[in-house]
C-alpha cells in the first residue's frame, strides 16, 4: 500500500517537501498524473487536480525501486509552501492512489519501510532520527557517522566473534566423538579473551556516545540567595530565571539545555533549601521540588554564596570555610527523608567571588582533599565557569574515552552489557566445568542475541513499534 506525507516541517516556507512510497508507482501513481519521469532526474512539472485544475508547479523527482531510500519506488514532490497549497496537493494525490489504497504515513514508516526492506539497519534507521533532532555538532556528526555504517560495522564484528564461537561449541555438541577439550585447540580460549576485550574497550565510548546524545542532568541547590539561578543564567547565556536580591525568590524548578564543549547539558535551577520552620507552603512544596530534581540529576552542584561566610581577604582560607560549610549544610540539610535517596554533591561551588575584587585563579581550582571539589566562581561576571564545566565532565565522563564522537543509545549500552555478561558466563562454564558444551553453547546464544537487537537482526515488534513510533512523521 502506497503511503504520503509532508517530509518538511508544517508551517508557511519557500518549498515543501511531498514523499510517496508504494510499489509499482510508474504504473499506478505516475500513469494518472500523465507524467513521464527519467530515474533520479528532476522534473518541471505542472500537478492537476483529478478535475483537471492545476494546483502549482512542482519539481517532482522519482527513484524506482531498489534504489531508493526505503527500498520501493518513491516519488518526492518539491511544492511551494503554502500550508493551503499543500494540502490540496496532498488530497489531489490521495485520490489518485485510491485504487491501490494510498494513505497518509505514520511517523518513522518511511525509515521503517527502509529496514524492512533492507536498506539500511536498526542502529542506522534510529540514526537518522538522532540526526534530525541532534542540538550540537558532536551529536550531529556522531549520528551521521552511525548512518554512513560506522557503529553497525562495530556490532557485526562483535556478532561475528560470537557466532565464530558458537560454531565451536556446537560443532562439539553435534560430533561427540570428539573431546570437548578439542575446543582449545580450535582456538576457543584466545576467541573468548578477545571478544570480551574487544567490547571492554569500546563500552566506555558507547556510554559516552549515550551521554552524548541523551545529555547530562546537573542539579543546583543550596541555600537561599546562593545565586544558583544566576549561575543558571550564566551557562544558559541569558536571563531565564528571576534573580533578585531578596531570598526565595525562586519557588519552583527551572531547566535549561545547553551545549558546552560539544556535550548537551540539561541544567536545573532549584528553590533555595532552608529550616522548614520558617518556609511557609509554597516555599516547602519547592524545596520538596528541589530534592526531586537532585533525586534524579547525574551531578549535584552545591551553591553557596561568599556573604554566608566570615569577611577575609584570602581567596584560599575562603575556600577552606567554604568546605566546612557546604560540609555542615549538608549533615543538616541534605537528608530530606528516608525514601529520598542522594549521593553527596559532586562538587560545591563557592558563588560571588566578585565582591572580593579578585578573578578565581589556578589555585582557587584546586581540590580540597578533605571534602568535596571547591570552586570559587562569579557568576555575575562569568568568571570560573570554564573550569567548574570542566570538572563536572571530567567527573561523569569516564576516564579514557575517545574525543572522536561515537553514536549510541542506551539500549544499545544495555544490550551490549548483557552480551559481555553471557560472554563471562560461557566463559566461566568453559574454565570451571570443562565439558559443559550445552551450557556455554546457551549462553553464547543468548549474548548472539543481544548484539542482534541492536542491528534489528533479532527484534520483536513491539521494540520496532516504540523505536520508529518517535520519528517524525515523513521520514
Amino acid at each position: 500500500m502506497p503511503i504520503l506525507a509532508q517530509a518538511t516541517a508544517k508551517g508557511l516556507s519557500a518549498i515543501a517537501v511531498l514523499r510517496v512510497s508504494g510499489s509499482d508507482l510508474s504504473a499506478s501513481l505516475l500513469a494518472r498524473l500523465a507524467w513521464s519521469l527519467e530515474p533520479r532526474r528532476a522534473s518541471l512539472k505542472t500537478l492537476r487536480a483529478p478535475s483537471g485544475e492545476a494546483i502549482d508547479q512542482v519539481l517532482a523527482v522519482f527513484f524506482p525501486a531498489p534504489h531508493s531510500f526505503t527500498g520501493e519506488d518513491v516519488l518526492e514532490l518539491h511544492t511551494h509552501g503554502s500550508p493551503a497549497l499543500i494540502a490540496w496537493a496532498m488530497e489531489a494525490l490521495l485520490d489518485y492512489g485510491k485504487p491501490e489504497g494510498m494513505r497518509l504515513a505514520k511517523p518513522g514508516e518511511f525509515s521503517e519501510r527502509a529496514f524492512l526492506n533492507a536498506r539500511l539497519d536498526l542502529a542506522q534507521a534510529e540514526a537518522i532520527a538522532d540526526l534530525i533532532a541532534a542540538s550540537t555538532r558532536l551529536q550531529a556528526k556522531a549520528a551521521l557517522a552511525s548512518l554512513q555504517g560506522e557503529f553497525s560495522k562495530q556490532v557485526h564484528q562483535h556478532l561475528e566473534a560470537v557466532q565464530h564461537m558458537r560454531l565451536l561449541v556446537e560443532a562439539a555438541l553435534d560430533f561427540p566423538e570428539e573431546p570437548v577439550e578439542s575446543l582449545s585447540e580450535w582456538g576457543l580460549d584466545e576467541a573468548f579473551d578477545q571478544a570480551i576485550a574487544s567490547m571492554r574497550r569500546q563500552l566506555p565510548a558507547w556510554k559516552q556516545g549515550a551521554q552524548r546524545q541523551q545529555g547530562l542532568s546537573l542539579a543546583l541547590i543550596g541555600p537561599p540567595n546562593a545565586g544558583k539561578s544566576s549561575l543558571l543564567n550564566a551557562f544558559a547565556g541569558e536571563e531565564l530565571a528571576l534573580v533578585d536580591a531578596e531570598p526565595g525568590t525562586t519557588r519552583d524548578r527551572i531547566t535549561q539545555r545547553f551545549e558546552w564543549a560539544g556535550q548537551l547539558i540539561e541544567m536545573t535551577d532549584t528553590a533555595g533549601i532552608r529550616d522548614a520552620s520558617q518556609a511557609g507552603r509554597i516555599e516547602l512544596r519547592g524545596m520538596e521540588r528541589s530534592w526531586e530534581s537532585a533525586q534524579h540529576a547525574q551531578a549535584v552542584i552545591l551553591v553557596i554564596s561568599l556573604e554566608d561566610l566570615k569577611p577575609q581577604a584570602d581567596l584560599r582560607a575562603l575556600m577552606a570555610e567554604a568546605s566546612s560549610y557546604a560540609m555542615a549544610w549538608w549533615k543538616t540539610y541534605g537528608l530530606p527523608s528516608p525514601d529520598q535517596k542522594i549521593d553527596t554533591p559532586t562538587l560545591v561551588v563557592l558563588n560571588k567571588i566578585d565582591l572580593l575584587g579578585q578573578a578565581p585563579t589556578q589555585q582557587s581550582h584546586q581540590v580540597l582533599q578533605a571534602t568535596w571539589p571547591v570552586f570559587a566562581v562569579s557568576a555575575k561576571e562569568a568568571q570560573g565557569l570554564e573550569a567548574l564545566m570542566e570538572a563536572v565532565l571530567k567527573q561523569l565522563v569516564d576516564e579514557g574515552q575517545s574525543n572522536e564522537p561515537v553514536w549510541a543509545r542506551l539500549r544499545h549500552v544495555k544490550a551490549l552489557e548483557r552480551a559481555m555478561a553471557h560472554l563471562e558466563l560461557a566463559q566461566d562454564h568453559w574454565t570451571t566445568s570443562t565439558g559443559q558444551a550445552d551450557l556455554m553453547a546457551e549462553e553464547l546464544r543468548l549474548a548472539q542475541q543481544a548484539l542482534a537487537e541492536i542491528v534489528g537482526a533479532w527484534s520483536d515488534e513491539d521494540l520496532l513499534g516504540a523505536i520508529f513510533g518517535r520519528f517524525c512523521i515523513g521520514k
